[in-house]
């Protein structure tokens, strides 16, 4: 299990060799959201789960791993509020095969996935969208990446 943070703290300036690797895992691509729970009617009594990754954002940038220049104030207020994560690592530096690991919790040469636009994610693998909506949350999926488009099986459990 990934060691988790309330983001009420920030980490030292000096990052370690595992910040480094946090935009690649844990902030993989400009808004991949799960909008859950909230203002949802369904399950109001849920915690609402906002699952943001950025593809190529370095942790250093955002105000909450410790930039000071105030660049990033709503997803510092996020962090502050939520939960972040400090030392999450992909197992790969690929988008798509990434972001598969990331919703199934599976590498690649598991779920089938190794490079973006090749491949497509077997319906037959449970994507975290999946085991939120069976569990009865609402879920979304905002993308602005082409590979990350439905057709390469990443939207498997979103309603919309």
């Amino acid at each position: 299990m990934l060691p988790k943070e309330t983001g009420r703290t920030r980490p030292p300036a000096a990052a370690s060799p595992a910040c480094a690797c946090l935009p690649v895992a844990a902030l993989l691509l400009a808004a991949l959201i799960l909008l859950i729970g909230g203002a949802c009617s369904r399950v109001p009594e849920r915690t609402p789960i906002i699952l943001i990754s950025i593809d190529t954002c370095r942790a250093d940038h955002l105000g909450c791993y410790g930039e000071t220049r105030g660049l990033t104030p709503h997803l510092d207020a996020l962090a502050r509020d939520g939960i972040r994560f400090t030392h999450a690592v992909s197992p790969v530096p690929i988008t798509l095969p990434a972001h598969c690991s990331l919703m199934t919790g599976r590498y690649p040469l598991q779920h089938g996935v190794r490079d973006n636009m090749a491949h497509r994610l077997p319906e037959a693998e449970t994507t975290l969208a999946e085991r939120l909506r069976a569990a009865g949350y609402a879920t979304a999926g905002i993308v602005a990446a082409f590979v990350l488009d439905s057709r390469f099986g990443i939207a498997q459990g979103f309603e919309s």
